[in-house]
Formats: C-alpha cells, sequence, structure tokens
C-alpha cells in the first residue's frame, strides 16, 4: 500500500524531477567549474597556491554554513548577488522565494560547495599527465586549446567519468542546501526526494511510507 501510494503521490513524483533538474545543472556545473579551477592552478601562475586553498575551503565548511552564506548572498532585497546585477540593469531576482528560480538558487550553491572536490580530482590527473605529451604536441604546432582537446582530457577520461559518477550520486542525495535555504518550498519547486522523505518520517511520523520513497530511490 505504502509503494502503491507513493508511485500515485504527485509530490513524490515532483521530487523526482526537481532531482533530475539538480542533476542537469549540478553535474555539468561542478565538472567544468571544477575542471577550470584545476587547469589554472596546475599552471602555476601568481597566486595559484592561494587558489587552490580558496577553491577547495568550501568543501569541508558544514553545508548548513554554505547554505546560510547563500541564503544571505541570494536574498532578493539586500543579497550581494543582485546587488551587482542591478549594477547591470537587471532587476532583483527572486532566487529562493520564486518557484522559477528557486531550484537554480541552490544549485548555484551546491555547485560551488561541491567543487572542492572536483577540483582536488581533476588537479591530480593534471598533474599525472606525463609532461612528454604536451611538449610533443606543441612541437608538432598544437595550440592550447588543441593540446586540451585532443591531450589533456582524453588523458583525464576515467577521472572525469568518476567525477560525474560521484556527483550524479551527490546530486541525488542532496537535502542540508534544500532544507537550510529553501525548505523544499515555495510550492515544492526546490524539494528533493531525501527531503520529501524527512518531513514524511520526522515531521509526519509515516515511517512506513518514507521507507518506500526512500527504496525507490
Amino acid at each position: 500500500e505504502n509503494f502503491r501510494e507513493a508511485f500515485a503521490d504527485e509530490w513524490v513524483i515532483n521530487t523526482f524531477k526537481n532531482a533530475l533538474l539538480y542533476g542537469l545543472i549540478i553535474v555539468p556545473g561542478v565538472s567544468i567549474c571544477g575542471l577550470t579551477a584545476a587547469l589554472f592552478v596546475n599552471q602555476n601562475w601568481p597566486l595559484s597556491s592561494i587558489a587552490r586553498t580558496l577553491f577547495f575551503a568550501p568543501y569541508v565548511v558544514s553545508a548548513t554554513v554554505i547554505g546560510l552564506i547563500w541564503v544571505w548572498l541570494l536574498d532578493t532585497q539586500f543579497g550581494l548577488i543582485n546587488h551587482y546585477l542591478g549594477y547591470l540593469g537587471i532587476p532583483n531576482i527572486e532566487w529562493l522565494t520564486s518557484t522559477e528560480w528557486s531550484l537554480v538558487g541552490v544549485s548555484i550553491a551546491s555547485i560551488w560547495w561541491d567543487m572542492g572536490l572536483a577540483f582536488i580530482l581533476f588537479l591530480a590527473a593534471l598533474q599525472d599527465i606525463p609532461k612528454d605529451l604536451t611538449e610533443a604536441a606543441t612541437v608538432d604546432g598544437a595550440g592550447r586549446f588543441q593540446r586540451l582537446f585532443f591531450v589533456t582530457l582524453p588523458m583525464m577520461r576515467p577521472v572525469i567519468s568518476m567525477v560525474v559518477t560521484l556527483q550524479m550520486i551527490s546530486t541525488l542525495r542532496i537535502f542540508s542546501q534544500v532544507y537550510v535555504m529553501t525548505n523544499g518550498g515555495p510550492a515544492g519547486s526546490s524539494d528533493s526526494p531525501i527531503h520529501y522523505i524527512y518531513k514524511a518520517a520526522i515531521v509526519r511520523h509515516a515511517f512506513g511510507y518514507a521507507s518506500a520513497i526512500a527504496i525507490i530511490l
């Protein structure tokens, strides 16, 4: 009966749809941002050692702290994001209080928080690439982007696959950011499966029903 109810529950369907949308935003976002940061640090440019710390630091901070920081940054009236967007003539965006933007707001915070692990993995993979390959490509006349797309990225394929897989798992488990930033609202637009399971079990004390949803997840 619990499984039958779960498959017919529009709120459950909505949370899994949101999980898919989270994945479509967060997985590419973390992968691209992490790789870009790793490429920057790997150049050993000035301040790269400080950048290494800054890129990884959010990952070791509590998700609750990350959520509170981004609630402030994304505040509609007083947030820094809207403040600087105002200089570009963009009106205030309701990042966390509108059904259109709440999922995007939570995703931005999640990308910033999760990027640290991807950054470290990509940086380690970059440092494992034999310099002979890039030097040979340079001698053959390959430019910077040609070396990136035809030497660096193919050599990093196993690590890229691992980062994408780990991030997909992390996205399915997203909870703390949702709980702190939006509580799943407004109207369930930013809710996630884990957060809905929490509400079913801890708030409504429907432990059997919550367990059925957990098994589905």
